[in-house]
């Protein structure tokens, strides 16, 4: 049977190939921040107020009204959004009401918000930092 031979050299690339082979990489994208603050969909009186762990939501009369506040998650689903979910009481409701809202930075003072409503509709717009 024949001998196999390798040069030093050989032997030192094989060596460091195998070193870098045996450490674990791991690289982490950029998440995005949650978006904390008082933003206003503009020409309107609806608000999104958004803190960590706390959140609320008002609307604008003419659009319904109404106001929901409660504990939020926020789950980022890329560099620049993720979707942050609040959880209200609602009379009638064991297990309380959630509001799913996919959210995406513009700008350091603009986001586009799409609310996700309970019969999967979505409606989008731009919200600005007040």
């Amino acid at each position: 049977m024949g001998t196999l031979f390798f040069s030093k050299q050989q032997l030192n690339f094989f060596a460091i190939v195998l070193l870098f082979l045996a450490i674990p990489i791991q690289v982490k994208a950029q998440e995005a921040s949650l978006p904390i603050g008082l933003w206003n969909y503009p020409g309107s009186q609806t608000f999104l107020q958004i803190q960590k762990g706390k959140c609320s939501l008002k609307l604008d009369p003419k659009f319904g009204g109404g106001f929901a506040s409660g504990d939020c998650a926020w789950k980022s689903t890329s560099q620049t959004g993720g979707i942050l979910t609040i959880e209200y009481f609602q009379p009638g409701l064991i297990n309380g009401a959630h509001l799913y809202y996919s959210i995406n930075w513009i700008d350091k003072n603009t986001l586009h918000v799409c609310a996700v409503a309970a019969n999967g509709a979505m409606g989008c717009d731009i919200y600005k930092r007040i």
